[in-house]
């Protein structure tokens, strides 16, 4: 790991130089900047650096995939490390990749460009798309990151188009709003999930369409009007808008842009219209539309999905229509569809008494009837179901938002939606269960349960957001060590080890913590307790390395957390032999070492009857010193009622020694 908050580049596996003064702002991706690198071993490769966003997710488990694509129309990923940045003084994800030599086809930020011929499009754009699609998804990558902007054109490849890279962030969330597909941008951007094959082929078709025409689509729209003309007029017409295109690409277009996802093209069918197979071009249908207008909030609605997603955006409105029947009355009478109609009323009935009269629960239900293929949409939440876990890993810092998904979760509407589907979503089975255990995780309140623990549950490439590690990147339990020597290193007022975040992570990526480890971090009762099970936690994952690693710095700031519990030793004389140890112990830099000083049971227990015997000796010595002082206070009294009583006594002695003499006179003399 390279060292460079000093210097004004990164080196990167002793090979790469990123150039923290050189930005690549045209490369950069979303929260990922771009920055110029030189190959110290061949210094006429153009390179270029995505410093990616430490708190963010980013895709480590698809590093390994994207390196076994070797299409010339794909970029692959060249090296990449976790490495201190000038900039921010922080770790980064930092990522490696080939630098096109033609550039961009679309400049970032927008701007026109020369409309590229169709044959030319075919040859250069739609060909080498295809294959670079065929090669990810035979490698089970799922792209989700292909728009204007991250499509590159080089030289080395005839000039073709080169499919930009996808692993900066987490599927979706990046995407421009005209790029989605209807029901991909009705969710929120952290909502979408990765999706099918199907949501990268209508991203496809918008490149497709840009380039054709040489402008972004609906530059200058709201996204919200950009939405409801896709539903009113299609992804087709909307996209397309200024163009002329032949019957050729025509076709191509409107396979591509099908709002209909059982009628948008799969690879296959791209494939083969890349490779020359022509009929004629799809006439998209879109969703049924009603013979008359339903009026909501202010505007005319003549699709059930148009009426779903405004609903959705006049939350509190949205119960009226459904409660005084202008709804249904509009379905069976307008729009003319049974099943609707049915689905509709078994989203309003099919309710346990308890959720009957919630107006949010029947609204959502309602939406989801209304349009299947939509998000599951809660109030200001919308979300796809495998769009759940990209949305936690963004709700750090929103527990409203939170709030909402742990009540979408505990109402089971992820059940509801899929009932609800066209088509079998068995690919959403296993989520399905791994989200139901997550309800029940959400409701803990237990350190290293509730959000943060869902936070990793759901996302294995999450770093640990730990405020323990100020700047330090950390995304496997093996890093947590290493990072917390360095972070001891520089923070001498290091007071603690274990927050809520550290606790989750480490129970969901570390084998030896089971959970119950953590209990009494939040013992109030004990004041010593807290920070001595902070400790034994670090010593358990130090113990767990095979070999045992020692960690100096660590160590020394764990004696220090520890040190205030040595108070509990009341034997001045066994403090001072327990420190004189403890000094000793901390040169091993093993933290079981001093914890087994410290917080020695026995040592404990030895000291403890030792105390009591001396409390009780001491109490009975107080006791005597205390009646002696009684005593000597009162001798006069004392003096007077001793004489008292030995007078008593030699009294009643002489009486009876004179009673005796009687008796014997008279019975032995007289008798």
């Amino acid at each position: 790991m390279a060292d460079a908050r000093k210097s004004s580049q990164v080196v990167i596996q002793d090979r790469y130089e990123v150039l923290s003064g050189e930005p690549l702002p045209e490369f950069g991706a979303g929260t990922a900047q771009a920055y110029r690198v030189r190959d110290r071993r061949d210094a006429r490769t153009s390179l270029f650096a995505l410093v990616c966003d430490p708190r963010a997710s980013v895709r480590f488990e698809d590093f390994a995939i994207s390196a076994d694509i070797e299409s010339p129309y794909f970029m692959r990923m060249s090296d990449w490390a976790i490495a201190d940045w000038p900039l921010t003084e922080a770790q980064c994800p930092i990522l490696i990749f080939p630098r096109p030599e033609g550039g961009l086809l679309f400049p970032q930020g927008g701007g026109d460009i020369e409309p590229m011929h169709e044959d030319l499009a075919m040859e250069k754009l739609v060909k080498p798309l295809y294959h670079a699609l065929r090669d990810c998804r035979n490698a089970g990558l799922m792209h989700r990151n292909i728009r204007p902007e991250n499509i590159f054109l080089d030289a080395s490849v005839g000039g073709n188009a080169i499919l930009g890279q996808c692993l900066s962030a987490l599927p979706g969330t990046t995407q421009p709003f005209y790029c989605e597909s209807i029901e991909s941008s009705m969710a929120l951007p952290f909502g979408r999930g990765p999706g099918t094959m199907l949501e990268d082929m209508y991203s496809v078709g918008v490149v497709l369409a840009t380039a054709l025409t040489g402008k972004i689509p609906c530059q200058g729209m709201p996204d919200e009007e950009i939405l409801y003309a896709k539903m009113a007029e299609g992804s087709f017409a909307v996209m397309t808008r200024g163009g002329r295109f032949s019957l050729t690409m025509m076709e191509g277009l409107r396979g591509l842009l099908n709002d209909d996802v059982l009628e948008r093209w799969t690879l296959e069918d791209f494939g083969q219209w890349a490779n020359g197979r022509r009929g004629s071009p799809i006439q998209t249908t879109g969703s049924i539309r009603a013979s008359r207008a339903f009026s909501f909030a202010v505007h005319q609605f003549f699709t059930c999905r148009e009426i779903g997603y405004a609903m959705s955006k006049n939350w509190d409105q949205a119960a009226a229509i459904i409660h005084d029947g202008s709804l249904d009355d509009w379905l069976r009478r307008a729009l003319g569809d049974s099943n609707m109609v049915e689905a509709v009323g078994v989203a309003k009935m099919d309710l346990p008494p308890s959720e009957a009269e919630n107006d949010d629960i029947v609204v959502t239900r309602v939406c989801i009837a209304l349009d299947p293929d939509a998000p599951i949409r809660f109030r200001e939440l919308s979300v796809m179901v495998d769009g759940f876990p990209s949305l936690i890993s963004s709700l750090d810092d929103n527990r409203a938002l939170l709030g909402l998904v742990s009540q979408v979760l505990n109402f089971n509407f992820l059940n509801f939606w899929i009932e609800n589907q066209t088509t079998s979503r068995t690919d959403l089975m296993d989520l399905v269960r791994t989200l139901t255990q997550i309800r029940d995780i959400l409701r803990r309140t237990a350190i290293g349960e509730g959000y943060e623990r869902a936070l990793y549950e759901l996302n294995v490439s999450m770093p640990c957001l730990s405020t323990v590690f100020d700047k330090e990147y950390v995304i496997e339990a093996a890093q947590v060590l290493p990072a917390l020597e360095r972070v001891a290193g520089r923070k001498k007022d290091l007071n603690s080890f274990i927050d809520r975040h550290l606790a989750a992570f480490l129970l969901t990526r570390h084998s030896a913590i089971k959970g119950g480890e953590f209990r009494d971090l939040e013992n109030e009762v004990d004041p010593y307790l807290p920070a001595l099970t902070g400790v034994r936690v670090m010593a358990t994952l130090q113990d767990s390395g095979s070999p045992v690693r020692a960690y100096h710095a660590l160590c020394e700031r764990a004696t220090a957390i520890m040190s205030p519990a040595l108070k509990r030793l009341h034997s001045r004389v066994l403090r001072k032999r327990v420190e004189a140890e403890v000094k000793q112990a901390v040169k091993s830099g093993v933290i079981s070492e001093v914890l087994n000083i410290i917080d020695n049971p026995q040592t404990l227990a030895d000291d403890q009857n030792n105390y009591q015997y001396a409390v009780m000796e001491y109490g009975q010595t107080v006791q005597k010193i205390h009646q002696l002082e009684v005593e000597r206070q009162n001798r006069g009294l004392i003096a007077k009622n001793l004489g008292a009583q030995v007078s008593s006594v030699i009294a009643g002695f002489l009486m009876t020694l004179i009673s005796i003499g009687i008796v014997i006179y008279y019975f032995l003399i007289k008798g």
